[in-house]
């Protein structure tokens, strides 16, 4: 909830007009973390997690959702921007398919869509934000593969959305999963209000994947990268304080 109020008042800030914001979650989520050993709830789950049947029953009922906010709209037609977070872009992806009449779609985090390309799941204008160090949004079939169980990767180049830039940060295997969920601060959060407010002018882009500008680690590679990373970043903390605590030690002795 603490998310949806901040983009909220950012997409207040850009100052087109008035903003109301609905927060649903009408769907199952994923509980917990599927690959954390110590997490019980989320190893349970790990069929909410892999597999599209939660996310296309969930998607239905968003749609009938989307259609009721649409009857009930009195006077002017809203701007209507729908954005869906990890399983969340999926569960939305299926709503897309179903003909949720929206008028900007977002995709954060995304695990993948059930859809080759941005038109063949909506004629609503579709966005994604992916960040490269978020290892959830490198599960969906792309440029460089993906294992493809939830869909495609709508950060590819030739799903075709327009995808926005969402900051970046250590590469380290501990903060992958914070990758993941940071989606609604900094840079990231500023072009979200962008759309959500319709300036679309102002929005910061990034190559998508496979296109030119558009490298980027597959989910083997970053795990790879980023536990190398740690386990430097670990032996060169040892190496200090094992250099500190000698220099004390050897004082100590000449006293």
């Amino acid at each position: 909830m603490a998310k949806t109020y901040d983009l909220h008042l950012a997409a207040l800030d850009d100052g087109r007009g008035s903003v109301a914001s609905i927060y649903w979650l009408d769907y199952d989520a994923p509980s917990g973390n599927p690959i954390d050993p110590l997490d019980p709830l989320g190893q349970a789950d790990f069929d909410g997690v892999a597999l599209p049947a939660k996310a296309r029953d969930g998607g239905a009922r968003f749609a009938d959702f989307v259609d009721g906010l649409r009857a009930s709209d009195q006077g002017d037609r809203a701007h209507l921007t729908v954005i869906g977070h990890s399983y969340g872009s999926t569960t939305l992806g299926y709503a897309l398919l179903d003909g949720a009449p929206v008028d900007d779609a977002v995709l954060l985090g995304s695990p993948g869509v059930p859809a080759a390309t941005a038109r063949q799941l909506t004629d609503a204008d579709v966005w994604v934000g992916a960040r490269d160090d978020d290892p959830v949004t490198l599960l969906g079939t792309g440029d460089r593969g993906g294992v493809g169980l939830l869909g495609h990767d709508p950060a590819d180049d030739a799903f075709g959305a327009r995808r926005f830039a969402a900051g970046g940060g250590e590469l380290r295997v501990e903060r992958l999963l914070a990758h993941h969920t940071s989606y609604f601060e900094g840079e990231s959060l500023a072009n979200l209000a962008h759309v959500v407010s319709g300036a679309d002018d102002e929005v910061s882009s990034q190559a998508r994947r496979g296109a030119p500008g558009g490298g980027h680690l597959t989910l083997p590679e970053l795990v790879g990268a980023s536990t190398a990373a740690s386990a430097a970043h670990g032996l060169a903390a040892a190496g200090g304080w094992l250099l500190e605590h000698s220099r004390f030690a050897l004082g100590g002795w000449g006293r």
